[in-house]
């Protein structure tokens, strides 16, 4: 599989967050989480859908240097929670690949002083209202899906 470096580059994303927890965010910076898909790190997207599907409607818009780039487009793949450790400073999941629910990409950033943030956008109590429950209907659409799905096309060409 192809590694993208992308040196410099920084690119615009986003994380979905609860109010309260973006207040901490804010404040302190991103804390890397202890596990995940993609083992250690800052998860964010490049598709501000992705990041509405978490927390209740909070958005931290953020300017990520990616740098060395580690593509993970499959299940199973060798270097899946690995990347990190081998010289790689982001891990990106592209669209449609099988891995993420509803076909969403995501990005997950190794140290957090890459990601500098530009905005953070609150919900109102009605969008609170209404991420939570379209998080709790995405998360039944998504165990439906998973009985039946399949890496698309794209995954396998790329």
């Amino acid at each position: 599989m192809p590694s993208f470096f992308f040196g410099g580059e920084k690119i615009k994303m986003y994380h979905g967050t609860t109010k309260e927890n973006a207040q901490k965010i804010k404040s302190k910076g991103f804390m890397p989480s202890l596990d995940g898909m993609l083992g250690k790190g800052v998860y964010l997207s490049r598709d501000i859908n992705k990041a509405k599907l978490h927390g209740d409607g909070t958005i931290i818009v953020s300017e990520v240097s990616v740098g060395k780039v580690k593509r993970i487009d499959k299940q199973g793949h060798s270097m899946r929670k690995a990347w990190g450790s081998s010289g790689y400073d982001s891990a990106w999941v592209p669209p449609n690949c099988g891995m993420v629910r509803r076909g969403l990409e995501e990005n997950c950033i190794r140290d957090p002083r890459r990601v500098k943030i530009i905005q953070v956008s609150l919900a109102s109590s009605t969008e609170a209202t209404a991420a939570a429950q379209g998080a709790s209907n995405a998360a039944a659409r998504a165990r439906a899906a998973s009985k039946s799905t399949s890496p698309s096309a794209e995954c396998l060409i790329l």
